[in-house]
């Protein structure tokens, strides 16, 4: 007892950690049989997945020739999908592509949209209008050639559509943003999001702002269904143009004067610069001289020609989406290792979904069922 009394608490102690230890006894072996139900059901769904897997493909009846089928229908599928990207046509771009090689083909492209744009008489927002890329124009390194390529080959492709449609001015383009050296604030970059990416394609919004008249943007709109790059126009927002700052220089009126006789720099010389003189000129001289001649006589101004139809001109807002395929080889293909896996991954491409049944074909599924098959698997050990 008196040991107890000096080590009391110590004897507490010893007493609450051999609970804690029991209730974690508890709790462990608890949690334990819940774990081993969990992990016997999901055995049994994965052996159910493995069984419908695994299972055979039934050959079918006299009339009915599934295997037949099913290649028939993955001809199908590929010659739509060979058939789907030819309305996916990208634009062409140079083969090595490299910081100088992209310089090149920046100046070329820029130099031949400006030289046109003089030919169809098309008037640009300024003189030396970059077409949106601006920021490169004394740039020596890029760091995004592919992207800063494949968009310069989109602008090139929608100007070669307003040409076409022969505009009568292009007010602006916008781009996608894609890296630093495109700064949102110099008005060459859209607001409407950048390009997304998914497993299939790349989509990038351009907003096109042109002037013209009705007929020109029917033929705008033409161009883009006829492209065979794939465009799509989402949005069209028409508005009355501003007008045009005339050229033509105000005519100031010239007042031609009036030859008299009797007007002088000096003064009447047929009499003073009293009334006498006064009198002389409104009712003649005494010596016979004529009268002045009467002032002259305002016709009234024909009118111009009357419009029956005045078409004013307008203001186009267009936003497009340039949809561009990935190629197959850079697609996603689906695993196949296991049977347990790859369930959610992207659909398999071109490649990987060759017809499985260059494998042995299957006989019919015997009566004793499918699970014979594994039983030479348990034997050779």
């Amino acid at each position: 007892m008196p040991w107890l009394k000096r080590n009391v608490f110590l004897v507490l102690g010893g007493l609450i950690a051999l609970g804690l230890l029991a209730f974690a006894i508890y709790f462990l072996m608890g949690k334990s049989k819940a774990d081993a139900a969990v992990t016997e059901e999901l055995d049994g769904q994965i052996a159910a997945f493995k069984e419908l897997v695994n299972r055979p493909v039934h050959p079918g009846t006299e009339k009915v020739n599934n295997i037949q089928a099913a290649k028939q229908d993955l001809k199908r599928l590929h010659a739509f999908t060979a058939d789907l990207r030819k309305h996916f046509v990208p634009s062409p771009l140079p083969e090595k592509l490299n910081s100088q090689a992209f310089r090149s083909y920046l100046d070329n492209t820029i130099s031949e949209l400006q030289r046109n744009a003089t030919n169809f008489n098309i008037t640009l927002p300024h003189r030396d209008y970059w077409f949106t890329f601006t920021s490169l124009k004394s740039a020596v390194e890029f760091n995004q050639l592919e992207t800063w390529a494949a968009q310069l080959a989109d602008i090139k492709a929608i100007c070669e559509i307003l040409y076409e449609a022969r505009i009568h001015g292009l007010s602006g383009l916008k781009r996608p943003a894609v890296a630093p050296e495109d700064s949102p604030g110099t008005g060459d970059f859209t607001e409407y999001g950048r390009s997304v990416t998914n497993d299939w394609a790349v989509i990038s919004p351009y907003e096109v702002t042109f002037q013209g008249f009705s007929s020109e943007l029917a033929g705008v709109l033409q161009g883009f269904a006829r492209a065979q790059q794939c465009f799509i126009v989402k949005n069209v927002g028409v508005d009355k143009a501003p007008p045009a700052p005339s050229t033509t220089p105000t005519p100031i009126p010239i007042q031609q004067p009036v030859y008299s006789p009797y007007s002088s720099p000096y003064g009447n010389p047929y009499g003073g610069r009293g009334e006498r003189s006064m009198d002389t000129m409104r009712y003649g001289s005494r010596y016979g001289l004529p009268p002045p001649p009467p002032p002259p006589v305002a016709f009234a101004v024909p009118k111009g020609p009357t419009f029956f139809l005045d078409e004013n001109k307008l203001k186009v807002t267009l936003l497009v989406q340039a949809v561009k395929l990935i190629p197959p080889k850079q697609a996603k293909p689906a695993k196949q290792d296991k049977p347990g896996e790859g369930a959610g991954d992207a659909a398999p491409t071109e490649e990987a979904a060759k017809p499985a049944d260059q494998a042995k074909a299957t006989e019919p599924v015997p009566a004793g069922g499918p699970a014979k098959a594994e039983e030479p698997a348990k034997t050779a050990k």
